[in-house]
């Protein structure tokens, strides 16, 4: 849920220090007409509303808002230290949401644009890319005992790179 949820802009430019169970019935709220009105959606989403209609694509970012809605330890989580792209070549979007016992989940954007497909290529001679230089920096900068780190796709990717590849000297103690 949260892989598909970091896919919406707004939720890292708006939503610092609220809620998912929040930011969930707003978001719900925006959408009940079947639209998306002003989100901008990417991933899946974006694919949904290009291949099959803005509906379609309202239709399943729903799904996931209820699913949200219906668990009680992703109501809880809250959205902090948000990151969005700033559209350089190292820019990437994630997010810490975290648990009331400080826990933090970080989620890692998947492919966007076309910028992370160049990375990709980056990897084919460099042991550390750019865009996994700055999720290594943004896990750095978090002050989390525990952190656990995924993504989709791209996303993936840099969480892998975080820590389980080695070449970025990671505590795997904080991180997992």
């Amino acid at each position: 849920m949260l892989s598909a949820l970091i896919y919406c802009d707004e939720i890292v430019k708006q939503y610092e220090g609220k809620s998912l169970e929040e930011i969930s019935n707003r978001l719900l709220d925006m959408t009940k007409d079947g639209t998306l009105g002003n989100l901008t959606v990417h991933g899946d989403f974006g694919h949904i509303k290009e291949s099959k209609g803005e509906a379609a694509a309202a239709e399943e970012f729903r799904e996931v808002l209820e699913a949200i809605q219906g668990s009680n330890a992703l109501k809880g989580l809250t959205i902090q230290r948000p990151l969005a792209n700033d559209g350089s070549k190292s820019g990437i979007t994630a997010a810490a949401f975290v648990d009331a016992s400080g826990v933090a989940t970080v989620v890692f954007r998947g492919t966007d644009s076309y910028r992370p497909w160049f990375d990709n290529f980056q990897a084919t001679d460099k042991a550390v890319t750019p865009m996994q230089k700055t999720a290594k920096e943004y896990i750095d900068g978090l002050e989390y005992d525990r952190i656990t780190v995924t993504g989709h796709s791209k996303g993936g990717n840099l969480a892998f790179g975080v820590d389980f590849t080695g070449r970025l000297e990671y505590n795997s103690d904080k991180v997992a």
